[in-house]
């Protein structure tokens, strides 16, 4: 069907950056809500590690993740020197240095395809963009997607038209770095259409849960010695557990079950998974790391959440929003984290609190927020 007059097909630019699964998987479910709503627009998602070229790109996301894997210490320095509060001239030219990085190839493309709306899910795009709009090479709308809960000042860009943001928390901070209240949107972090169709679906329980508690873990690191010294932990409590593991790396699978047979516990073990949204709504509690995705999954689904050993920087940025929200705890370490457990075991009230302070910061429809906002914005 052609389109009709309110209804012209417009061309959207989703910028985004494949350093971090986090900015990646919001764009995508930003673009599956557009195409939804806007069956004729030309959507087109482009990763800014490749538009600046391959060697570059992969530079930036390997950089990225040899830092958080293995140097976090290191990360956490760049992370705070990005957010630190320069006098206003210096702070830009600091903050525009990774940007810059390629950045010719990607004002080319952009130019090249003359869009009618930018959005970005990485806050380097964003500046590039937010340059050429300042240099009167654009006159189109852009808006930015911040994908952690807590905000580092490198976001903030000129002539930025919306922020989506994942909470009320996240638009005070934005308020107080002296952003427009006017386009700040708090819909939320973009997840997958999925976990929107189950939190629909969704019943907890209010009353007092009887039987052991449903623990969810999920495991993505490669150093599988953590895990093993988590499983460790949670089974010398002693506690009524029913444990089910996710995201194990293959390598990992048979050791896991091995250990766990030897100090005489079941559980279920799997390795990658692509329904996460079926296991958290059935967890009591989930014990992962707290990227802005996953910090936004499970508050969706009204899964309470231990932070075991976050990324300085901007994970620890969502643990201090679950803290602040009251709907998880953060354990520096393994042991920690089991003792967390057994606490919430004992305290099954504690738990409950938690599970109801979870909906402060639960926006499932976040993506399909945002898409409407967009078309609306287009045809106004």
């Amino acid at each position: 069907m052609p389109a009709g007059p309110t209804d012209k097909a417009k061309k959207i630019l989703i910028l985004t950056m494949s350093a971090g699964a986090g900015h990646l998987s919001a764009a995508k479910a930003i673009n599956k809500e557009l195409w939804a709503q806007n069956p004729s627009w030309e959507i087109t998602v482009a990763d800014h590690a490749e538009l600046i070229g391959k060697l570059k790109g992969q530079v930036m996301t390997k950089s990225y993740n040899l830092m958080t894997s293995y140097f976090p210490g290191l990360w956490k320095a760049f992370y705070d020197l990005a957010d630190f509060n320069f006098p206003r001239p210096l702070f830009n030219q600091l903050r525009h240095l990774f940007s810059r990085v390629g950045e010719r190839r990607v004002v080319n493309f952009v130019l090249k395809h003359e869009f009618d709306y930018i959005i970005c899910t990485h806050f380097a795009s964003a500046h590039i963009i937010s340059a050429m709009k300042k240099a009167n090479q654009l006159t189109l709308p852009l808006a930015v997607v911040i994908t952690d809960f807590g905000l580092n000042q490198i976001w903030l860009a000129n002539k930025v038209d919306h922020y989506f943001v994942a909470s009320d928390y996240t638009k005070q901070q934005l308020i107080a770095a002296g952003v427009n209240i006017k386009i700040i949107h708090a819909f939320g972090i973009p997840i997958r259409q999925e976990f929107a169709q189950r939190a629909a679906k969704l019943e907890r329980a209010a009353a007092k849960k009887t039987g052991p508690l449903k623990l969810l873990i999920v495991e993505t690191r490669t150093n599988r010695k953590p895990l093993f010294s988590l499983l460790r932990a949670l089974l010398a409590q002693q506690s009524a557990l029913q444990i089910t593991l996710v995201g194990l790396k293959p390598q990992h699978l048979e050791p896991v079950q091995k250990l766990l047979h030897q100090l005489g516990f079941k559980a279920a073990v799997h390795g990658f998974i692509n329904n996460l949204e079926d296991y958290l709504a059935t967890a009591d509690l989930v014990i992962t790391k707290a990227g802005g995705l996953t910090t936004a999954e499970a508050m969706a689904l009204q899964t309470p959440m231990i932070a075991l050993r976050p990324i300085p920087g901007q994970e620890m940025t969502n643990v201090k929003a679950l803290l602040a929200a009251g709907a998880g705890l953060h354990a520096k370490n393994e042991k920690q984290a089991a003792k967390l457990v057994a606490q919430l075991i004992k305290d099954p009230a504690q738990l409950a609190r938690m599970q109801a302070a979870t909906q402060t910061l639960a926006r499932p429809q976040a993506a399909s927020d945002i898409a409407k906002l967009i078309k609306q914005t287009m045809l106004s």
